[in-house]
Order: C-alpha cells, then sequence, then structure tokens
C-alpha cells in the first residue's frame, strides 16, 4: 500500500557542532536578503542511527545546508554535490552520475523503504543567541568516506569601488540636496568597514558570512550593497557608520 504523501517540516539548524547521524528532510528554496537560497535540511538522528536525537526540552535536532539556487545541474554546485554524496553503493554509477543525479524526492524519508543514514558534519555559526547549524560534510552511505559539500561560485563577480561611487555622486549633487543629506547620515560615511577592502571596492559574502554579522551589520551590508548595484544615494539614508 502506497503511503499518502508527507509535507516536509520547515527545519532549522540548532543541532551541536561534530559529527552526526543523520536523514534528509527536504530542499526548498526560500528568500534570502540578497536574493533566494536553497535550503537542504537534516534531520540529526542518535547514535545508533533509529531515532531522532533529542535536545532536553525534547526537540529535534536539525543542520542545515545553504544553496544558491543552481542554473541547471551543474557537477560543481552545492546542491548536485549534496544528492551526489547521498547516494548509496548500489545506487552510485560513474557513468550515471556523470549524465545526471535524481532529483530531492529520491533522497527524502519513505516508510515504505530502508533509511538513508547518512553522516554529517556539523559546523554551529552565528551568535551566542541566535547560531545556526550548518552541514559541512556528508559522509558518503557507498564507502564511508567523508566529503566536502562547498560548491564553486556559478557566475561572476562585479567589483565595485564603492568609496569612489559615493564620492562621484556627492560631487554630483546640488548644494541644497548635498546640505539635506549631510545632515540626515553622510557626514558619517567613511566605508571603512570589513566587507570594503583596501581599493574601496565591496567584497562579496556569502550566506554563511552574512549570518555571522550581527542584525545591524547585515544591514548595513545590505545598504552598501543596493548602493553599489543602483547608485542611488536615498538607500544610504538613515545609516549610521
Amino acid at each position: 500500500m502506497t503511503s499518502p504523501a508527507i509535507t516536509p517540516i520547515t527545519a532549522y539548524g540548532n543541532a551541536p557542532s561534530g559529527d552526526h547521524k543523520a536523514l534528509f528532510v527536504s530542499a526548498r528554496t526560500v528568500p534570502y536578503p540578497l536574493g533566494r537560497r536553497l535550503i537542504c535540511s537534516f534531520l540529526i538522528l542518535d547514535a545508533d542511527g533509529v531515532e531522532p536525537l533529542l535536545n532536553n526540552m525534547g526537540d529535534n535536532y536539525y543542520a542545515v545546508a545553504v544553496c544558491n539556487v543552481p542554473k541547471g545541474n551543474n557537477p560543481k554546485s552545492k546542491p548536485f554535490k549534496i544528492r551526489k554524496a547521498m547516494l548509496l553503493h548500489d545506487e552510485y554509477d560513474p557513468i550515471g552520475v556523470a549524465t545526471g543525479l535524481p532529483d530531492w524526492n529520491h533522497f527524502s524519508y519513505d516508510s515504505d523503504k530502508p533509511m538513508r543514514v547518512i553522516g554529517v558534519r556539523v559546523e554551529s555559526r552565528g551568535d551566542l543567541e541566535s547560531p545556526i547549524s550548518f552541514v559541512t560534510h556528508i559522509k558518503r552511505p557507498r564507502d564511508g568516506e567523508w566529503e566536502t559539500i562547498e560548491g564553486e561560485f556559478e557566475g561572476t563577480y562585479r567589483r565595485v569601488n564603492v568609496r569612489q561611487l559615493l564620492a562621484d555622486k556627492l560631487a554630483q549633487c546640488s548644494q541644497a540636496k548635498l546640505i539635506d543629506y549631510q545632515g540626515a547620515d553622510f557626514k558619517y560615511v567613511d566605508l571603512n568597514l570589513p566587507w570594503v577592502d583596501e581599493d574601496g571596492c565591496l567584497l562579496t559574502l556569502d550566506v554563511q558570512q552574512l549570518s555571522q554579522l550581527n542584525d545591524m551589520l547585515q544591514d548595513d551590508y545590505k545598504k552598501v550593497r543596493r548602493f553599489a548595484e543602483s547608485g542611488e544615494l536615498w538607500v544610504l539614508k538613515r545609516r549610521v557608520f
């Protein structure tokens, strides 16, 4: 008898750092401060790999892998590496893998099938009040080897000298508008920030790096990123450096 369809829960990373046994839960695309991301969720299991591992409050532990939304089926991408690493011994075919991989539903828990227990290496990042547990490696069930799941960037970075851009934009302002801007916040702007390099160019932070910033710095980064993309002074209004 076929089991009824189950809607995966929305998991968040709360597992302790270390190596754990786990089950793949779901992969879903969600909005992020800078575009959209694919969130792969894993349920952490006990040492025997039989039951969910619980915290002191009786809650399940989860960990997540945050990926760029892939364009196609790039073998160098993080989503491809995750699916490839989860293949069982009798599923792994080098020629088959070179031509494509099963979709995410293939790896999800199904009570009618044996559990696909994998190993995950978890690293907790962020501040003490809101840490997030990220999966950095998967122990391949086909051979027991650990594999990093970090992908390679797909696309190109456009370096923007935000300090020069700001100077140019301010030079173009009328005196009245310049006084208005400087009175609001521009007199504090020097862009000497950890994600602006010595040449004045904005560095690109990935999702995990962004998550390590506090809320104020995340807001700062997003505003400067918008300024670099649009060149509009108003996006920096009311910011405090």
